[in-house]
């Protein structure tokens, strides 16, 4: 149990990683793209300035891998809170002793009402 603990942890912090990462780089793009009114090309040489002129490597490489780690994000946050929500079973230990006198007697009542019929 404690390893499946551990692996959970580790997992969640891999996706924030991730996901800080994939919103840095997109960052970066967008105020470099805004930051160009001067009509300036960007330079092919640096990282962001090769991105910028292949900018269908940008997408597949970094906007659409985001995307994809929020729809999982998203999916995983339903999943998890739908298995939180659900009602669990009220057992006869989880009554008190006032709800256990008042269940007998509308059990009592119900034979009652069957015999009758």
């Amino acid at each position: 149990m404690k390893n499946k603990k551990a692996l959970w942890i580790t997992l969640f912090s891999i996706d924030v990683a991730v996901t800080l990462f994939f919103f840095v780089i997109n960052i970066i793009m967008l105020s470099m793209v805004i930051g160009r009114g001067d009509g300036v090309r960007p330079d092919p040489n640096t990282f962001f300035g090769w991105l910028q002129v292949n900018y269908t490597a940008y997408f597949w490489l970094f906007v659409f891998p985001m995307i994809l780690v929020l729809v999982a994000n998203v999916v995983g946050l339903i999943i998890f809170v739908k298995k939180q929500t659900k009602k669990k079973p009220i057992t006869v230990d989880d009554l008190t002793e006032e709800e256990k006198q008042k269940l007998l007697a509308q059990i009592a009542g119900n034979i009652n009402k069957e015999k009758e019929e």
